[in-house]
């Protein structure tokens, strides 16, 4: 491995990835890549039959839904568990903001 930097301490590319989309202004699209290829991971099959992320705005993840029922359930009863298992691996993201939209 390359050593990097004044210290010569070596760093991984996945310690120098964050920074590099940091200053071309990718962190938001990242955020998002991660959640959308791991979505059913994370929220399981049912949900993730009826509902899609869309997009991250800011610390918030956009999440489209089939139908007003999923809103609810998701906004009212699932929301806190979903966040706590993407900030896992995402800390990041903040909120999810659900719209009912065609998946």
């Amino acid at each position: 491995m390359r050593r990097i930097g004044k210290n010569n301490r070596e760093k991984s590319i996945g310690d120098i990835l964050p920074g590099v989309y940091a200053k071309l202004g990718l962190e938001e699209r990242m955020s998002y890549v991660f959640i959308a290829t791991s979505w059913k991971e994370i929220v399981g099959e049912v949900i993730a039959k009826h509902s899609e992320p869309t997009g991250v705005v800011g610390r918030c993840l956009i999440v489209k839904v089939d139908s007003p029922v999923w809103l609810n359930e998701l906004n009212n009863f699932s929301k806190m568990d979903i966040l706590k298992r993407i900030q896992v691996k995402n800390k990041k993201i903040k909120d999810i903001r659900f719209k009912i939209g065609v998946i």
